[in-house]
């Protein structure tokens, strides 16, 4: 039905009214030049002819949208300012919704549409008899929107409901029956077969996924040639790809090397995919005599977690914010309202011998502790001597860079102490905070006496304990971390087992920005 009066009303927040974009929806960019208002009568014109609107309602239609982008740029921008506007149009139940964005000088809705009520001669007074619903939105930083509906007069709401239903991303199917026992062929990937790694990547994050190049298909496939990476897929018996899996590494040399980068389609999700593409990767691991593997499980779920523990990866360490907010777990978690934290969980594929470590005092034990259900019995060792710790050379600290590192966060390694190393450390890392990395980590060689007397000095910079990396190719890896301004909600952090919770309560006591 047609309101016999058009209605105005101001949302003062974002969350109160949004339209998401879905169904027949399109936008238009354009100056914030009054010149340019009859481009965008043009562009409402031909979508209102398309949906179905009658030549005077045609015209109505762009007699509105000018007067209304004419009235947003006399009211939001200074004279001569250069800026844009967007105007999106988007079909409703019923008929089109318009919508006018800017971010430009702040107004008062209440006030204008005060002004519109009592005075018939200003512009947008007229627009009401053109319309049948107007809507101001105070966005706050992101600026006003101003939503124009016309309703069709032809046609019923369930015809438009029906014509209107947006296609959802890639719903999760009902599973049916048959896949109750649905076997999977696990192997190592195709060059053909990329492309729907890809795809499978796409249909459970969307192009939120903080591993770029899964979405290139070229670049998947050079990864594995030059043995960087050892992709698995899990293929059904139509030859359908619906998981995958892989080992990977910074540095080839390494004898760890990670595992993950773990995806399955929604609808396949339930039947044993992931933990059989664990388990043919940890035995090539083994094959290719590995040293060790290690995972970072997602923290706002605990699957992968608890397909870690079955498999004999210990917790180890917790990476605080180490992806980006705006990861969506398609079908889990849709919106994260935190960088997510992700589990350091190892496991050693070989038998270790005792190791003498110079672990930093204040950690000693808890890092013993850690070995220990790692299966290994660590010796801690103390330097003779502060020279032994920053002996008379020049320091050496490298950036780590990797394809494998997401966006926002920096890793520092320091390769060979030396007596200014502290100094050199505070600069690099006020470097990174200035340009805006999230998370910055910093790894110390506890084979290094240095990591035992400076670990302290680092600590008074802002990072504190996260973990550590057994086995790799630069030592014994002790993690520190370093929040550049991330609140994190500690609550939020889902762990599974008594083990990882008590190492979640001893990065939560040395986090400074905690207490």
């Amino acid at each position: 039905m047609v309101p016999r009066n058009p209605r105005m009303d101001i949302y003062n927040s974002p969350m109160e009214r949004r339209m998401e974009p879905g169904c027949e929806y399109s936008r238009l960019t354009i100056p914030t030049d009054p010149s340019y208002a009859s481009v965008a009568s043009a562009y409402v014109g031909e979508i209102s002819r398309n949906l179905g609107f009658n030549e005077l309602e045609q015209s109505g239609l762009r007699a509105a949208l000018i007067e209304a982008v004419k009235a947003v740029i006399q009211i939001a921008f200074e004279p001569g300012e250069r800026q844009t506007l967007d105007i999106s149009c988007q079909r409703v139940p019923g008929g089109l919704e318009i919508i006018i964005k800017e971010k430009g000088l702040p107004f008062d809705a209440a006030e204008l549409t005060a002004n519109v009520r009592s005075t018939p001669d200003e512009d947008i007074f007229q627009m009401r008899n053109l319309v049948d619903e107007i809507s101001i939105q105070n966005l706050g930083p992101e600026g006003m929107e101003i939503h124009l509906i016309k309703y069709l007069k032809d046609q019923t709401l369930n015809d438009y409901i029906a014509a209107c239903e947006p296609e959802r991303f890639h719903p999760i199917a009902e599973r049916p029956k048959s896949l109750k026992k649905l076997d999977f062929e696990i192997r190592l990937m195709r060059p053909s077969e990329a492309i729907e790694v890809a795809r499978s990547v796409y249909k459970a994050y969307g192009y939120s996924y903080f591993y770029e190049h899964a979405y290139y298909p070229e670049r998947m496939i050079e990864l594995n040639n030059n043995g960087q990476m050892t992709s698995a897929v899990a293929v059904t018996s139509g030859g359908e790809v619906v998981g995958h899996c892989a080992i990977f590494r910074s540095e080839r040399e390494s004898r760890v090397a990670e595992i993950g980068q773990a995806v399955t389609k929604p609808e396949f999700r339930g039947h044993g995919c992931l933990l059989k593409l664990t388990e043919f990767l940890v035995d090539r691991a083994k094959r290719q005599r590995l040293k060790g593997l290690y995972v970072r499980a997602v923290t706002n779920h605990t699957f992968s977690q608890r397909v870690a523990a079955r498999l004999g990866f210990r917790t180890c360490g917790l990476l605080l914010g180490y992806a980006p907010s705006s990861v969506s777990f398609k079908g889990i978690t849709e919106q994260l309202s935190q960088r997510e934290t992700f589990m350091i969980a190892y496991r050693f594929l070989e038998k270790e011998p005792d190791l003498n470590i110079y672990a930093p005092p204040q950690h000693g034990e808890f890092i013993a502790n850690l070995y220990d259900q790692l299966g290994v019995k660590v010796i801690p060792v103390t330097p003779a001597s502060q020279h032994e710790a920053s002996p008379p050379q020049e320091p050496i600290l490298k950036i780590k860079s990797s394809v494998f590192i997401p966006a926002g966060v920096a890793i520092m390694q320091v390769t060979r102490y030396g007596q200014n190393i502290v100094e050199e450390v505070k600069h690099v890392l006020k470097q990174l905070c200035l340009k805006q990395f999230d998370l910055i980590l910093i790894y110390l060689n506890m084979m290094d006496p240095g990591t035992f007397h400076l670990t302290q000095e680092f600590e008074k910079l802002g990072f504190f304990f996260s973990g550590i990396l057994p086995g790799t190719s630069n030592g014994e890896i002790l993690i520190l971390q370093y929040l550049n301004n991330v609140p994190i909600d500690y609550e939020q952090i889902k762990l599974d087992s008594e083990m990882r919770n008590g190492v979640l309560n001893y990065i939560r006591r040395e986090d400074p920005n905690y207490r």
